[in-house]
């Protein structure tokens, strides 16, 4: 991918925080995708590139079997404690490009957060295969990124422009450009659900040190990063408290019977 670390690297050492401070997904998804046909009751569901298993978490509270496909060894434990818990939830090391799953064997593929790592045209082989014919893909992001709350836009171009890759990052024009590519757009759906945290600055801290491409504590750029996260965070916050607008937004579809993205 011509990246300094492998994607599925990305995160060691991170994880911890990954855990604790990111935001979780709205459980606003499970009506979303009712509403369209796409879970079924009995629909069987995978989470690629599921991380800790964040989003595989609110389709196991909605009573489905879930598959968590992660390549990262230290992302892949999370889930397997999770799964301790969880009966309905199986964990398998594998990729979007190789998931070593079935053939025809799901109802629905969820991402969340993962999309831009992958390998698009064999990610998008990959789906065909292990989807059924009437299967559906939601690609889901979650953030500060379009909210539109004028913290919540501070908070985001900080972090962006403290990226330590941010000349690979994709733009949002970019990836939606590509997500219609690899989508059927003739009959896909798209909505975003506005939801919110409340934070304090050591969560606000939390948050930033689990992103991958954010510099570490001691590395370049780490100590300009928290004076100007500080600088927001004392701007708007309420007896040591900071109400931050999330935007998760939701694109629901078939895979395209052709793709031609780059990967």
């Amino acid at each position: 991918m011509g990246r300094g670390h492998s994607h599925t690297e990305r995160f060691s050492g991170r994880v911890q925080a990954y855990v604790a401070y990111r935001p979780r997904f709205p459980r606003g998804i499970v009506t979303f995708l009712r509403e369209h046909g796409a879970l079924t009751e009995r629909a069987v569901v995978a989470d690629v590139g599921a991380g800790t298993g964040m989003l595989a978490e609110i389709f196991l509270e909605a009573g489905h079997r879930v598959i968590a496909v992660e390549p990262n060894d230290e992302m892949l434990e999370v889930c397997r404690v999770l799964a301790a818990h969880e009966p309905a939830l199986e964990v398998v090391q594998g990729s979007a490009e190789a998931t070593t799953l079935p053939d025809a064997s799901l109802d629905l593929i969820a991402v969340g957060r993962a999309m831009h790592w992958f390998d698009w045209p064999r990610a998008h082989r990959e789906f065909q295969r292990i989807l059924r014919p009437d299967g559906w893909v939601l690609v889901a992001t979650n953030g500060h990124r379009d909210s539109g709350a004028a913290v919540s836009n501070r908070l985001s171009e900080i972090l962006r422009t403290w990226r330590t890759d941010s000349a690979e990052a994709d733009t949002r024009r970019d990836f939606n450009d590509r997500l219609r590519e690899f989508l059927d757009t003739s009959n896909w759906q798209r909505t975003t659900l506005h939801h919110s945290m409340t934070i304090d600055f050591a969560t606000l801290m939390g948050y930033a040190e689990s992103l991958s491409a954010i510099p570490r504590p001691g590395e370049r750029g780490y100590d300009g990063m928290v004076a100007e996260l500080r600088a927001v965070f004392e701007e708007y916050q309420w007896e040591g408290l900071l109400a931050t607008p999330l935007a998760c937004q939701l694109f629901l579809g078939r895979p395209r019977g052709e793709v031609h993205v780059d990967g």
